[in-house]
């Protein structure tokens, strides 16, 4: 643990924390978990049950990661991170418009897919690779114990917090779009971060 707190591996260790921490707290994972509820009142549905219509959805994602091994092959990591995120970002911008103007329920599904496309096709499994990569062979397991232990405490947080202050936008100001308009500021300063902090690791 000592030698994590060098010079040039603190930084490398802070970097890992908060891109896994963003990689949780984008809301991305949250769309996926209220997927059923959500496209049912888009009224989006595969049969009787709820659960079946998030199957598209779920096919979708499987098609986008198969889609990024290519990709993360022929472009940069740090450039195919950072376009990514701002994918999600216009995907929550669009999601918390369609909230607020009360557009019609099917609309919802253009942002989702948007946002669920954009997750597999960079943060998802560049915050990993980026992560194993900015660590020298001899510090690697620790590091990447601490990161995942920041990485599982974010994702229990963010399930937690989601539908409390989703009732509370809803509470108050009789719309949720507001839970929206706090995941693509989450985004918008994940680009900041990658943008100034993370190195490009390719090569």
């Amino acid at each position: 643990l000592h030698n994590l707190m060098q010079p040039g591996l603190r930084k490398a260790l802070l970097v890992g924390i908060i891109i896994m921490v963003f990689s949780q707290i984008n809301g991305v994972n949250m769309m996926l978990l209220y997927a059923p509820s959500i496209l049912a009142e888009a009224g989006v549905s595969v049969g009787s049950h709820a659960i079946l219509s998030s199957i598209p959805i779920y096919v979708f994602i499987f098609i986008c990661t198969i889609a990024a091994f290519g990709l993360i092959k022929r472009f940069s990591r740090r450039g195919l991170l950072i376009t990514s995120v701002c994918g999600m970002c216009v995907a929550h911008l669009l999601m918390a418009i369609n909230l607020y103007l009360h557009w019609p329920p099917i609309y919802t599904l253009f942002p989702m897919l948007l946002a669920t496309g954009a997750f597999p096709l960079g943060l998802a499994p560049l915050s990993w690779i980026i992560v194993a990569e900015i660590f020298p062979n001899r510090s690697r397991g620790k590091a990447l114990a601490i990161v995942c232990f920041f990485l599982y405490l974010s994702s229990f947080i963010t399930a937690q917090c989601f539908p409390m202050l989703t009732s509370w936008f809803a509470g108050k100001y009789n719309n949720t779009a507001g839970m929206y308009m706090v995941f693509a500021m989450i985004c918008l300063s994940c680009v900041v971060f990658c943008w100034k902090m993370v190195p490009e690791t390719k090569g």
